[in-house]
């Protein structure tokens, strides 16, 4: 909402074609090196770990096995 009463007044205040048409100065920074060892870093692949896979485990069923999740429990245990 903050943007669009910029817009409004800066219509308003006849400066909203100025602000379309000026041109930016070009910003020219240039990376520190540990900022782009950093980088570099971060964006490295993680070497990928063996699944151990399950241990031990079951469906919940607190209700009726007749139920539709009654019998896939069935079917499990």
């Amino acid at each position: 909402a903050g943007n669009v009463a910029a817009i409004i007044s800066a219509r308003k205040n006849g400066t909203f074609l100025k602000a379309l048409t000026d041109k930016l100065p070009e910003l020219s920074t240039k990376l520190q090196p540990e900022f782009k060892g950093a980088v570099k870093a971060a964006l490295k692949k993680v070497k990928p770990q063996a699944s151990i896979g399950v241990k031990f485990g079951r469906i919940a069923n607190y209700g009726s096995t007749s139920s539709p999740m009654g019998q896939l429990q069935k079917l499990f245990n």
